[in-house]
């Protein structure tokens, strides 16, 4: 877009500082939708007021920020409520674009707030036949990352689609959006623990988690542990309650599908088979998986050879210190090396640390529960579900503590 004519951005926002809590508003809102941490809103908010010539107090929580720009008689304050949604990598890159005209004052607040409102009514960049796909390959990749067979990888392959195509159509989206993903798992975990209880050698659990993964929530309980490190308790314990509450009406749509398998399928008497995964997998999944990933966040083709390697950077580092470390601490080295990988990448190419973040840490989950004893059959499925809740949550302090870290080492050149 050229440069919009007249004075430039600070001097507009001197003479109209109304024009730049309008920008904000927007810039803040969209931030909202995508999900960002809200340490990172305020930063973001603060630095566009400050490179404008004005003093701004900005209070962001997981679902609203509030804020307030100026000083005195000449004080403007806006609240902005927006529900988070999923992340799009199209829409975060082109903002943060936005932002760095804003800075070189090569665009108008005018001209830059209308802009905003063009990128945040943009469509997902891929089709929904082609989403529907990566979503799919999401849940065989993490079922090659679990170790799974050939017919686990199977089923996991068809309750991926599953997953994928309830969250299609436009209609459903608007209804109430968390009870799909607890009907999904019903449908799952009956159809899984019936085929355990037909004789079918699966493993239930770690088949549900591949076949479930678009729907955990293992990125927004990490965010919530970043923001509780730095400070942020209220946003972080807001964040991290959400995820739990998610989390937990997975469990319980898992739970029960579960009890229905069990009061109509009868028990065979067929022994399960336990151990062997295929591990050739490991070769392709972290690869697909990541563009898997990009896609439905839509991402940039031109990321997808940093996305592929930091992917596969973060299942080497976590398998090499798994077994010397444990779950935790292969967790913790994993994300601390993708997290440095990604900022390092984002200073070199200036586009947003969270597209190569992203899909390294969703995979880190299932990569390191790989590592551990969850491929065999355990004797009670509650006993087994509870072990792998305990695990998830205690990986994700460790993927956010060694992001924490990292960050702390090598810095992102932006916000997000």
């Amino acid at each position: 877009m050229p440069p919009e004519s007249g004075p430039p951005a600070s001097a507009a926002a001197s003479s109209d500082p109304s024009l730049l809590a309008e920008l904000m508003v927007r810039v803040a809102r969209l931030l909202l939708h995508q999900g960002i941490t809200c340490n990172r809103i305020e930063g973001i908010l603060e630095q566009l007021a400050a490179n404008s010539g004005l003093s701004a107090e900005i209070n962001a929580t997981p679902t609203s920020v509030f804020l307030s720009l100026g000083s005195g008689e000449a004080t403007l304050t806006r609240m902005v409520r927006a529900n988070p949604e999923a992340a799009d990598y199209a829409k975060l890159g082109a903002l943060l674009d936005l932002l760095d005209k804003l800075e070189r004052q090569e665009i108008g607040l005018t001209a830059a707030s209308q802009e905003i409102e063009k990128i945040s009514g943009w469509a997902p960049r891929y089709s929904a036949g082609l989403r529907l796909l990566a979503t799919t390959v999401l849940s065989g990749s993490s079922a090659l990352l679990l170790s799974m067979r050939g017919r686990e990888i199977g089923l996991a392959l068809l309750l991926g689609l599953c997953s994928g195509a309830v969250a299609l159509p436009k209609r459903l989206r608007e209804g109430p959006r968390e009870a799909l993903p607890v009907l999904v798992a019903v449908a799952a975990a009956f159809l899984v623990f019936s085929a355990h209880r037909g004789g079918f050698p699966v493993h239930p659990i770690p088949l549900l988690v591949a076949g479930l993964v678009s729907f955990l929530p293992g990125l927004q309980m990490t965010a919530a542990m970043f923001e509780l490190a730095s400070g942020h308790w209220v946003a972080g314990s807001s964040r991290l309650i959400a995820g739990a509450t998610r989390l937990l009406l997975l469990v319980l749509g898992a739970m029960t599908g579960e009890q229905l398998a069990v009061a109509i399928v009868p028990l065979s008497r067929a022994v399960i088979e336990s151990g062997g995964g295929v591990h050739w997998g490991w070769l392709a999944a972290p690869g697909l998986a990541g563009l898997a990933f990009s896609i439905l966040r839509s991402g940039d083709a031109r990321d997808s050879g940093w996305v592929v390697a930091v992917c596969y950077l973060g299942i080497l580092t976590a398998f090499i210190a798994t077994p010397i470390l444990g779950a935790t601490g292969g967790a913790f080295w994993g994300a601390f090396c993708t997290c440095l990988a990604s900022n390092a990448i984002a200073h070199k190419t200036r586009r947003p640390a969270l597209v190569t973040l992203g899909p390294a840490i969703l995979l880190l989950v299932p990569g390191v529960l790989g590592f551990m004893s969850l491929s065999s059959a355990l004797a009670g499925y509650m006993s087994e579900t509870l072990w792998t809740l305990l695990q998830v949550c205690l990986i994700s302090v460790s993927l956010s503590l060694g992001g924490l870290l990292a960050s702390l080492v090598v810095a992102p050149p932006r916000q997000v």
